[in-house]
């Protein structure tokens, strides 16, 4: 089959690391230029959007980097990785339920700090933690800011066991925050399952299961039946014109990235001007030769100093936008009723 270009969601099995997945996708689909976007857990499943060809050059590009999960608690249980998967490290019995769970989850949304568990691909002085985790070594640790944008209750599978819907920012380790609800409830606390369900513009209604993906690769299938999504989809929150754009941009040249920061910027920022006229710019863009352009401006974007203008020209944007088309349009209206008043006076007097 012809290699395609493009992103194609997979539904994650347990027991398989996002590397095995991508390792036995390279044989059926004929290719090594293979890429995934947020790793998960060989115990987890959900949502693995593997980012195929010319697409591989997206996969950082996203403007979207939020994930949605469903975790289901085991309370009682402590481990060194943070799921039943580990070597017990505690175990207590249980003197809390569903009423005390439903009380102390509020308090987990916002804005919060949370420390890298040692059992994960964070690199400290270069090296992966979870290597110096399997030698019995603790590295010392800084916190790193996450969001946690929803926290809800949704049921209980088994006793001393309940599974909670977490959307949260890129970044957020669910295993410590199993943990932390824990500490909060004064008991120890593991996952047992963990399941993705969004990541990014990407959700479980677009996956497909390996076997199933197979099966559609060895018949040909896999080439028409939709199922891997066009490069623009990773850009979906902007409008279609401007998704298309970037994606052409990221499909085509070598170094790219801030001239994808840059139009992201510039095609999203002059919400007040009209359809009409960002319609037309984005056909006037499309039409240039952005695979030697970007070649060419590159180096001149890296440029830290254009980078502050950048962010200047931004928050100037945001935060002045509307009141500088009113300014405009008082302007235009004082000289216009300045200019009338002139002619009313001329022609008054013949």
């Amino acid at each position: 089959m012809q290699t395609p270009n493009g992103i194609l969601p997979v539904d994650k099995p347990a027991g398989w690391t996002s590397f095995d997945v991508l390792a036995k996708l390279r044989g059926a689909l004929g290719t090594r230029k293979l890429g995934h976007s947020g790793t998960l857990d060989p115990m987890a499943t959900g949502v693995l959007a593997v980012f195929i060809g010319k697409a591989t050059a997206a996969a950082d590009r996203q403007l979207n980097h939020d994930k949605t999960y469903e975790a289901t608690l085991r309370l009682g249980l402590r481990t060194d990785t943070g799921d039943v998967t580990g070597t017990t490290l505690e175990t207590a019995p249980v003197t809390v339920g569903e009423a005390e769970l439903r009380a102390v989850l509020p308090q987990f949304r916002g804005d919060r700090m949370q420390l890298p568990p040692m059992y994960s691909a964070v690199k400290i002085n270069g090296q992966p933690l979870y290597k110096a985790a399997r030698k019995g070594q603790t590295v010392e640790r800084t916190p790193r800011p996450i969001t946690i944008y929803d926290i809800e209750y949704l049921g209980s599978p088994a006793q001393d066991e309940y599974t909670i819907r977490v959307a949260c920012s890129k970044g957020t380790y669910i295993r410590v925050l199993a943990e932390e609800i824990g500490d909060a409830l004064g008991v120890p606390a593991a996952l047992s399952a963990l399941r993705r369900t969004q990541a990014g513009v990407f959700s479980l209604a677009q996956c497909h299961t390996l076997p199933e993906i197979l099966a559609a690769a060895e018949s040909g299938e896999l080439e028409t039946n939709g199922w891997v999504l066009p490069i623009e989809s990773v850009f979906a929150p902007l409008p279609p014109q401007a998704a298309r754009l970037i994606a052409i941009v990221a499909a085509s040249t070598t170094d790219n990235t801030f001239l994808i920061r840059f139009l992201s910027f510039f095609l999203t920022s002059p919400s007040h001007l009209s359809d009409r006229f960002i319609n037309s710019f984005y056909y006037f863009l499309n039409k240039l030769p952005f695979q030697h352009l970007g070649k060419k401006i590159a180096p001149f974007l890296k440029n830290s100093l254009f980078q502050l203008f950048l962010t200047m020209a931004h928050l100037f944007v945001s935060a002045f936008g509307p009141l500088f088309i009113f300014y405009l349009i008082l302007t235009l209206i004082l000289r216009l009723g300045k200019l009338f008043c002139r002619n009313y006076i001329i022609f008054s007097r013949f």
